[in-house]
Order: C-alpha cells, then structure tokens, then sequence
C-alpha cells in the first residue's frame, strides 16, 4: 500500500516484481505519467486505486471495471 505517502515522480516498473500483490493503492499522492505495463505481471492483485490528480496523465477516464477474466 502506498496511498497517502507524498510520493512523487514515476512509477518504478520494479513494481511489477511484486506479484504476490493483492493491494496497490497509489491515491493522494503526487505522481506522474503512465502506469507500467509491468503492472500486468501483478496477476494477484485484487483491489487498485490510481490517482486522479497530480500531474498524472488520465485524461477524461473516470471509470475502469475489469472483470470476468480466468485466473491463471
């Protein structure tokens, strides 16, 4: 869990390492650019929030839902 930190810059793609992850919380904080494709090797998380503000480049996304995908 890395909410409320006052991290910023990027995302290190090394987070892509962690893959017995179930929570990766990265709101109220101060960070930028893209997520790292690397996320898709986290194929345990369960529950992620991304930032909505601070420099991130979201765009007009509000929602993302995923779901019904067979576990590995």
């Amino acid at each position: 869990l890395f909410y409320d930190n006052n991290l910023d810059g990027t995302l290190p793609t090394e987070l892509g390492e962690l893959t017995g992850m179930m929570y990766l919380w990265l709101n109220n904080n101060n960070l930028e650019g893209t997520l790292p494709t690397q996320l898709g090797a986290l194929t345990q998380l369960t529950n992620m929030y991304a930032p909505t503000k601070g420099g991130a480049q979201w765009g007009r996304l509000q929602v993302v839902a995923m779901e019904g995908g067979k576990k590995p």
